[in-house]
């Protein structure tokens, strides 16, 4: 009985409440265990953060449950698109990241594209902005890659739906 409570606690403490994504506290602590593996074995990490474009907008115009509505879709569609391997968490508001590991820059670009695409075709004309970082080319340390993808985003989000790659612009 102590061990289910103990569970469910942990459960609600790393889950998104309104998506049930991982929330950005498991987001931090599986970033620092795939970022350790892709160090010790050279392999490739590739960071990719999203942010759904006039958000407030749609926001303000439809009403909040509305926006609950569309997060929880849009949710639903990153987790139909990722690969098993793959992580996505909601770090706030319209924000997500998904961590690619054993995936080269290509593999997460063609990611980005078409989650890109699908946001649109799926959510009813509703775009998202992504930026995309990779270790070991952008960053030396897990804080650096997720820095980098998030500087990537904010040239995404000054042009709107879009793929920005750090170190492309």
């Amino acid at each position: 009985m102590l061990l289910k409570i103990v569970q469910n606690l942990r459960h609600k403490s790393l889950t998104d409440h309104l998506t049930q994504l991982p929330n950005r506290r498991y987001f931090d602590q599986e970033l620092k265990r795939l970022f350790s593996h892709s160090q010790r074995f050279q392999e490739s990490l590739n960071l990719i953060t999203l942010d759904l474009d006039f958000f407030k907008k749609y926001n303000d115009t439809n009403g909040h449950p509305a926006g609950d509505r569309l997060l929880q879709r849009f949710a639903n569609l990153l987790k139909d698109l990722i690969r098993q391997s793959d992580f996505v968490a909601r770090t706030g508001g319209e924000e997500f990241i998904i961590v690619c590991p054993h995936t080269g820059l290509d593999g997460a670009k063609i990611l980005a594209e078409r989650i890109r695409l699908d946001t649109q075709k799926e959510l009813g004309g509703t775009t998202v902005s992504l930026g995309i970082a990779c270790f070991p080319t952008d960053a030396k340390e897990e804080k650096e890659l997720v820095e980098k993808s998030d500087q990537a985003l904010c040239k995404a989000k000054e042009k709107r739906n879009c793929v920005v790659v750090s170190g492309e612009d």
